[in-house]
């Protein structure tokens, strides 16, 4: 429990950290309302998720920021000193990038549903497949 209260700890206090799970939330919702401006057709939950595509690379970001961090500065050594089972310190970092994650993903979802109820309404089909009924 110590390892997983010191990776947190790690994670706290690391620049960028808050800001990388804000541009997380960020893309997913504007990469979600971009779509749903610019489709008049199609399943409004999809169109909405678009921007976790965005949001991916984000996450990468995160994990090779807590995971590598330490080899950069050379701090692993520290680390592993303080714990010297390798697996221990890779599953605290590991339960740390996917709670995070995980958080700022629901957030970022939760938004870009909310997005999707609040942009513009789209004229509802009607019984021949089109959007409005044509004269002629």
């Amino acid at each position: 429990m110590s390892v997983l209260r010191a990776e947190w700890t790690k994670f706290r206090t690391a620049p960028g950290g808050f800001w990388l799970l804000t541009a997380i939330v960020a893309l997913t919702v504007a990469g979600g309302a971009a779509t749903l401006a610019s489709t008049t057709t199609g399943d409004l939950a999809e169109h909405s998720l678009t921007g976790v595509q965005l949001s991916q690379a984000v996450v990468a970001i995160v994990a090779a920021l807590v995971v590598g961090g330490e080899y950069r500065t050379g701090m692993i050594h520290t680390t592993l000193a303080a714990a010297p089972r390798r697996i221990t310190v890779l599953a605290a970092k590991v339960v740390v990038v996917a709670g995070v994650v995980a958080v700022s993903g629901g957030i970022a979802v939760t938004g870009s549903m909310l997005a999707s109820r609040r942009g513009p309404r789209r004229p509802a089909a009607d019984a021949s497949g089109g959007c409005c009924p044509c004269s002629g």
